[in-house]
C-alpha cells in the first residue's frame, strides 16, 4: 500500500513540475515576443509578401479561436472518454509542447521578421514570427491523439472504431482549418506555419521512435 501511494505522489508531483514548467517556458516566450513586439513598432516594420496574405483578405480571429475551440473539446472528449493512457499522453503532450517553445524562444530572438499585419498595439505580441506557437498547440493535439488511437485500436470494439476513425479524420480536417487560419487572420505568415508543422511532426516522430527503441 505505501508503495502504491508513493507511486501515485511521485506521478503526481511529475504532472504539477511538467505544468510549472510549461507555464514558465511559455511565460519566458511572450516576455520574448512583448520585447520584439515592442521594436518592431518603433521601427515601424511593415509587413512581408505572403502568397495566402495577396490571395486572401484577412479574417477576423473569432473564426480562428471557433475552430480551435472546436479542436481542443474533440481532443478532451478522446482524453477523458475512450483514451486508455491519459497520463502518458498528458506528460509526452507536456514535454513536446516544452521542447518546442524552448525551441521556438531561440528562433523569435534570432531573426525577427516584421510583424504579418498592421500593429500599433504591443499585446498583440505581433513581433514573434517564426516560428508558429499557434501551430505547435494545433499540432501537438492531433499527434497525440492519432499516436494513442493507433495505440490502443486493439482494444476497442468494432463500433468504437469506426467512430474514432471517424473523430480522427473530423480533427485532421480541423487541424488543415486551423492552419490556414492561422495565416488569414495575419497572425503569421506562410512559412511560419509551415516550418512549425514540419518541425512538429518530425520532433514527434523522432520522440515517439526513441521511446519505443527504449521499451
Amino acid at each position: 500500500m505505501p508503495i502504491h501511494i508513493y507511486a501515485i505522489a511521485k506521478s503526481l508531483l511529475l504532472v504539477v513540475y511538467l505544468i510549472l514548467a510549461n507555464i514558465f517556458i511559455v511565460y519566458i516566450n511572450h516576455i520574448i515576443s512583448y520585447k520584439i513586439t515592442k521594436q518592431s513598432i518603433i521601427q515601424n516594420r511593415q509587413p512581408l509578401s505572403d502568397i495566402i496574405h495577396s490571395y486572401v483578405d484577412e479574417i477576423n480571429e473569432y473564426y480562428l479561436n471557433t475552430t480551435l475551440l472546436l479542436q481542443v473539446l474533440l481532443f478532451l472528449f478522446y482524453c477523458f472518454v475512450y483514451c486508455k493512457h491519459k497520463l502518458i499522453l498528458f506528460l509526452k503532450g507536456n514535454c513536446f509542447v516544452i521542447l518546442m517553445f524552448t525551441l521556438r524562444m531561440f528562433t523569435i530572438i534570432s531573426t525577427q521578421y516584421p510583424n504579418a499585419r498592421g500593429c500599433n498595439i504591443i499585446y498583440q505580441y505581433c513581433g514573434d514570427m517564426m516560428f508558429s506557437g499557434h501551430s505547435v498547440f494545433v499540432l501537438t493535439q492531433y499527434l497525440s491523439m492519432n499516436t494513442y488511437l493507433k495505440i490502443e485500436n486493439e482494444n476497442y470494439i468494432k463500433s468504437d472504431k469506426y467512430f474514432l476513425k471517424l473523430i480522427d479524420r473530423i480533427h485532421l480536417l480541423l487541424v488543415f482549418i486551423n492552419l490556414f487560419l492561422i495565416v488569414a487572420a495575419r497572425l503569421h505568415y506562410t512559412n511560419d506555419v509551415l516550418v512549425s508543422s514540419y518541425l512538429s511532426i518530425v520532433t514527434w516522430k523522432y520522440i515517439d521512435l526513441y521511446l519505443k527503441n527504449k521499451e
